[in-house]
Formats: structure tokens, C-alpha cells, sequence
């Protein structure tokens, strides 16, 4: 469970980079080499090309029996996709979302997911870093229920 959230090897990011309907829109990360896609955690790199993901733990909780503290942990996370038009991060928004749901009582990599809980997608835009170009993206809040 502690490799779950690693940026570069966990069991969630090296499940995702497995998903053709992920990679064949985020494609080859240029920037670092040997990535599968522009998938990553808390800030893309600098100069990466879009379409790509980030991703940001924004909370979550261990789960309490009367024992104690168990190993199950929900983890909630924000998935922002990031496109040049609105309709390139819709789409991968929806490809993210529908991988997402469909992670039920499987396991993944060394990693037990019970269920995964997602939210409808919300959405806006804003300029690239040192740019005048506009991106655009849409976020999804999931909740992963792991152990």
C-alpha cells in the first residue's frame, strides 16, 4: 500500500500508464524520457506538452475497527486533465473517469482496490506558465478505497 501513490512507480500511476484509452491521448512524455504518458503528481513538468494529467492527493482517512487502525484507507484525489481546446480535456477527462470507475475489487500492481468513487467534472481554463496561450481543463474528485 505505501507504493500506491508514488509519482513515477506507484500501483496507481504504472496502472494508468497500462490504459490505451489514457495513453493514446496523452501520448509520449518528451520531456522525460521513458514515461508511457504525461501523467503526473502534484505539477506537470516544465515544458510538457499538452494533453496531459495531473493529479493531487487532497485528503483522505484511515479506516478505525474495534482493534484499531486497519490497513483499508480511502485516499481522494483530484485528477486535472489538461487540454488545448475544451473539447481535448472533456474527452480525456471521460477516459480518466471511465478507467477510474471501472477499478472495483481488483488488485493492482500490490495494491487491493475495493472501490473507486468518482464526480461529475467541473471545468475551466487559464493561461500556461509563462505563456499567453490558453489551456483549458476539467477535474474529476475520486475517491479510492485501497488497502
Amino acid at each position: 500500500m505505501a507504493n500506491f501513490l508514488d509519482s513515477n512507480t506507484g500501483d496507481l500511476v504504472t496502472w494508468m500508464k497500462t490504459k490505451s484509452t489514457i495513453t493514446s491521448l496523452v501520448g509520449t512524455d518528451t520531456v522525460e524520457l521513458g514515461n508511457q504518458c504525461r501523467l503526473y503528481a502534484d505539477n506537470a513538468k516544465q515544458g510538457v506538452s499538452l494533453p496531459y494529467i495531473v493529479f493531487i492527493q487532497a485528503g483522505g482517512e484511515a479506516y478505525h475497527h474495534h482493534g484499531g487502525v486497519n490497513s483499508i484507507r480511502e485516499t481522494v484525489l483530484h485528477f486535472y486533465c489538461y487540454g488545448a481546446t475544451d473539447t481535448v480535456a472533456n474527452t480525456l477527462v471521460e477516459a480518466v473517469k471511465t478507467e477510474l470507475d471501472a477499478l472495483q475489487r481488483v488488485t493492482i500492481g500490490s495494491t487491493w482496490v475495493e472501490m473507486t468513487l468518482t464526480d461529475i467534472p467541473d471545468s475551466g481554463n487559464d493561461l500556461e506558465p509563462a505563456s499567453d496561450k490558453r489551456r483549458y481543463w476539467r477535474r474529476i474528485v475520486t475517491n479510492i478505497v485501497h488497502a
